[in-house]
C-alpha cells in the first residue's frame, strides 16, 4: 500500500545514527534504571532505615544492598506505589532513545508525568483503608497524604476524588497530547473494524453525509485532528523555504523535514483510522470516492472557467455601453489631463483702495481718527494659479489612473482649485456606486500623495462626485485682497473678512446679523489668526 510504504520511509528517515557518547550515556540510564526497578522489586519493610517491622534485619535483603534498599524505602515513603508511574515513564524514554527518535518538547513530558504522579499519589491516598501500602498507613506516600488530608476536609471523598482525577486528565494532556489524540482514535478503529460488512453498503452514504451531519463527538474529534496537523503542515513549509549554506546544514535541515512528514502522516493515520477501517474492500471504495470526487473537481473548474468568461464578455460589453469612462494609455491619460479645464477663483486678482472703503469709513461718528492706510497690508501672491496648474493636473492624472488601478469605472471631468484645497470632479459610470469611491478613499490618498482625501457625494447642480484633495503647496490669503470685492461688503455694518472658501471665493460676513458667533478649531488650526482678521477689518 502506498500509505504504509511512505510511513515506512518516514519513520526510517526519522530514526537518526546515535553518536559514541549518547550510546555511553544511555547505557549508564539503562543500567541504572534496572537497578532502581531491582530495588523496588524487592523491597522489604523490615530492611533500614525501615521502621516498620522490628527488629530490623542485619543484613539488607534488597537485591539493590543497603543503598537500593534506602532508595527503595524513600521513593515509596514520599509517592508510595504512583513510583511505577515514573518508572514507566523512564523506561518509555530509553525505549524512544533506542530507536534514535527525538524526544520532542521534554519539559513539557516530565511537567505532565509529574502532574499524573502526584494525582495518582492523591487518588491511593483518598482510598487507603481498600489499598495495602508499602509502608504502613502510606499507599500513596506522603506526598499522597498531603493531598488527601487537604482535599478530603474541604471537598469530601468524592470531590477529592474529581480534583485528583482532574489533575491526571491535566497531565495527561500536558504529557501526552499525541498519545491522548491517537487512543481513542485506535479505539475507534478497533470498533468499526469488526463492522466491515455492514459499513461496506452505507460507506457511500457516509462519504456524502457533510461534516457539519456527523455526531457531535465525531465533529468536535476530528476538528481536534485537522488543529493537531495544521503546524506540522506549517512547520514542514517553514523547513522547506529555510536556506541552507552548509552540508552539515543540510542534513539536520532533512532531518528536521523527515521528522515534521513523519508527524504528519502520524496525524493523517489517525484522521484516517478515525473514519475509515483499512480493509481492502473499503480500500476499493475509497479509490471510486476519489475518483468521483476529482471529476466533480474538474467539473467544478470548468463550470468556473466558463462563469469567467462570461464575466469577461460581460464587462467588455459594458465598456461599450453609452457613458462607460474608457480606459486610457498613460500617454492618453496625460494628454487629456493638460486639456482639462482648471478653475481657479481667484484668477482676477484685484487690490482693495482707499475709495473701496470709503462706505465703511464714517467720518460724522469717528471725527478726528485717522484710519490706517492699506499700505500697511501685503499684496497677494502673483502667479501662484500657476505655480498649482502643474501640480494639479498631475494629481487628476494621478487620481484617474488609481481609479482604473482599483476597478472603479470613472473619469476626471472638472477641476477647481482653492487657496488651500482642490476639488476633482470624477463622473461615475452608470450604475457604479459612490460608496465604492468612499471605501477606497485612503488608498485614494496614498496614490495621490496626500494626508487625506474628502468625498463629497452629492453636489447641487451636478451629476458628478467631488474628491477633496489638500493642495500640497498652499496659498497665503492676504486681507487686502479680500477687501478689494467691494460689491459683497458695501451694504454690511460690521463686514469681517475672514478668507476664503474651499472654492477660493471669498468669505465675508456681517457681525451684525450674528447673534452668536463660535470660534473653534484644533491646536494650530487657525483660531487666533481668526481673531486677528477679525479685529484687522473692525480697523
Amino acid at each position: 500500500m502506498p500509505r504504509s510504504k511512505d510511513r515506512k520511509e518516514s519513520v526510517r528517515a526519522d530514526h537518526a545514527p546515535i553518536g559514541l557518547w549518547p550510546r555511553v550515556i544511555w547505557l549508564f540510564a539503562a543500567a541504572a534504571w534496572v537497578f532502581l526497578a531491582a530495588s523496588l522489586v524487592s523491597f522489604d519493610r523490615a530492611d533500614p532505615p525501615s521502621h516498620v517491622i522490628w527488629p530490623a534485619h542485619e543484613t539488607a535483603a534488597n537485591w539493590g544492598g543497603p543503598f537500593g534498599a534506602s532508595t527503595a524505602y524513600w521513593l515509596l515513603r514520599l509517592i508510595g506505589w504512583s513510583v511505577a508511574l515514573p518508572m514507566f515513564a523512564a523506561l518509555a524514554t530509553l525505549w524512544t532513545a533506542a530507536r534514535g527518535s527525538e524526544i520532542r518538547q521534554p519539559i513539557f513530558r516530565a511537567l505532565g508525568v509529574g502532574l499524573i504522579t502526584a494525582a495518582a499519589a492523591g487518588l491511593f491516598a483518598v482510598s487507603s483503608p481498600l489499598i495495602p501500602a508499602p509502608i504502613a498507613g502510606l499507599p500513596g506516600g506522603s506526598l499522597g497524604m498531603v493531598f488527601a488530608e487537604t482535599l478530603v476536609v474541604r471537598f469530601g471523598v468524592l470531590g477529592a476524588s474529581i480534583w485528583l482525577m482532574l489533575l491526571a486528565a491535566v497531565g495527561l494532556v500536558v504529557g501526552f497530547d499525541r498519545l491522548v489524540l491517537a487512543a481513542p482514535a485506535w479505539v475507534l478503529h478497533k470498533l468499526t473494524s469488526g463492522a466491515g460488512a455492514v459499513r461496506k453498503g452505507a460507506g457511500t452514504a457516509r462519504a456524502a453525509l457533510p461534516l457539519e451531519r456527523r455526531g457531535l463527538i465525531a465533529r468536535w474529534w476530528l476538528s481536534i485532528l485537522d488543529r493537531l496537523r495544521e503546524p506540522l503542515v506549517q512547520r514542514e513549509h517553514d523547513l522547506d523555504e529555510e536556506p541552507v549554506a552548509t552540508d552539515a546544514r543540510k542534513a539536520k535541515v532533512k532531518a528536521k523535514r523527515c521528522s515534521a512528514k513523519a508527524e504528519i502522516e502520524a496525524a493523517e493515520a489517525a484522521l484516517a483510522e478515525a473514519e475509515y477501517a483499512e480493509d481492502d474492500e473499503e480500500e476499493e471504495w475509497e479509490d471510486e470516492e476519489d475518483e468521483e470526487l476529482e471529476d466533480e473537481y474538474d467539473d467544478e473548474e470548468s463550470e468556473e472557467y466558463e462563469d469567467e468568461e462570461v464575466l469577461d464578455e460581460d464587462e467588455e460589453d459594458d465598456e461599450d455601453l453609452p457613458g462607460a469612462p474608457q480606459v486610457l494609455a498613460e500617454d492618453q491619460l496625460r494628454e487629456k489631463m493638460a486639456k482639462l479645464p482648471v478653475r481657479f477663483a481667484g484668477a482676477n486678482r484685484k487690490v482693495a483702495s482707499e475709495e473701496d472703503l470709503l462706505s465703511l469709513q464714517t467720518q460724522e461718528q469717528l471725527e478726528g481718527y485717522r484710519f490706517p492706510t492699506l499700505d500697511l497690508l501685503e499684496d497677494p501672491e502673483e502667479d501662484f494659479s500657476q505655480s498649482l496648474e502643474t501640480m494639479v493636473r498631475e494629481q487628476a492624472e494621478a487620481l484617474e489612473s488609481a481609479l482604473q488601478e482599483y476597478r472603479l469605472e470613472g473619469e476626471v471631468v472638472g477641476i477647481e482649485s482653492g487657496p488651500v484645497i482642490t476639488q476633482y470632479d470624477v463622473r461615475l459610470a452608470p450604475g457604479t456606486k459612490v460608496s465604492k469611491l468612499q471605501a477606497i478613499s485612503t488608498d485614494l490618498a496614498r496614490a495621490l500623495k496626500a494626508v487625506n482625501v474628502r468625498i463629497v457625494g452629492n453636489q447641487a447642480g451636478r451629476d458628478t462626485v467631488g474628491v477633496e484633495v489638500p493642495n500640497p503647496k498652499k496659498e497665503k490669503v492676504r486681507l487686502k485682497e479680500l477687501m478689494a470685492d467691494r460689491a459683497r461688503f458695501e451694504k454690511m455694518k460690521l463686514p469681517m473678512f475672514l478668507g476664503k472658501d474651499a472654492s477660493g471665493d471669498p468669505l465675508i460676513a456681517d457681525l451684525t446679523k450674528m447673534p452668536h458667533m463660535l470660534i473653534a478649531g484644533t491646536t494650530g488650526s487657525g483660531k487666533s489668526v481668526c481673531m486677528n482678521t477679525i479685529i484687522m477689518s473692525f480697523l
